[in-house]
């Protein structure tokens, strides 16, 4: 019976499948420290910019700022592209892991289903066999 049995190959599958979930769940947090740096640079930027105009003693090194503010948002915005891609990719492995442990899963319940429908079909033959038996035995008992 150990041929038909699937379940060491399903807890292989799920142990996959929660390696690809926690892989995914990572890279949703990189994702989201990355977006997460990118609205606090934006918030610096208006903050220097609120000072720039109050104070024109500081204007001078805006330009300075808001260049090096651009560099960082671009270097940022590539990396937020190349995590989105890390994200879909991670997503991909999971569902695919998922469907593989489901496939396994179900084969695993026909066949949990077949074996059980041949079960009952072996007692019920073994019932019969009883019931012809005792009809036998009436028969001759009764014959006497």
């Amino acid at each position: 019976m150990a041929g038909r049995d699937l379940s060491g190959l399903i807890r292989l599958v799920q142990h996959r499948v929660d390696e690809h979930r926690r892989t995914l769940g990572q890279k949703l947090r990189a994702l989201d420290d990355l977006e997460e740096q990118s609205r606090r640079l934006e918030d610096r930027l208006l903050a220097e910019q609120a000072v720039a105009s109050r104070a024109p003693e500081f204007a001078i090194t805006y330009g300075a700022f808001a260049d090096g503010v651009n560099l960082a948002r671009e270097q940022l915005s590539q990396a937020i592209a190349r995590a989105e891609l890390e994200v879909r990719v991670a997503q991909d492995n999971l569902g695919a892991a998922y469907r593989e442990l489901k496939t396994y899963e179900e084969s695993q319940r026909l066949r949990d289903e077949r074996r059980r429908r041949d079960e009952d079909r072996r007692e019920q033959a073994r019932l019969d066999e009883v019931g012809q038996t005792i009809v036998r035995r009436r028969d001759i008992d009764g014959r006497t």
